[in-house]
């Protein structure tokens, strides 16, 4: 896939997990969880979010539905 901006592959990413933390009221993480200790893209309450999203044809994130995932054993707490 050819880069649109060479030299910022990473920008769409970064922008989505800005939005993210800004909906869930969370803190981004530095280095987007690349540094130990500090894992995940996104930290809320105590949990960590990883964010995920993809570039369309036209370099833009695509917009889709979004999901959540929890630890199973925070699953079964929530339906019994």
């Amino acid at each position: 896939m050819r880069r649109l901006n060479k030299r910022d592959s990473g920008h769409h990413g970064r922008k989505a997990e800005e939005s993210l933390a800004k909906r869930v009221g969370g803190t981004l993480q530095p280095g987007s969880g690349a540094l130990d200790g500090a894992k995940g893209d996104v930290k809320v309450g105590g949990f960590l979010v990883e964010n995920k999203s993809t570039k369309g044809d036209n370099g833009q994130s695509e917009k889709r539905d979004r999901w959540v995932m929890v630890p199973e054993h925070i699953w079964k707490e929530m339906v019994g």
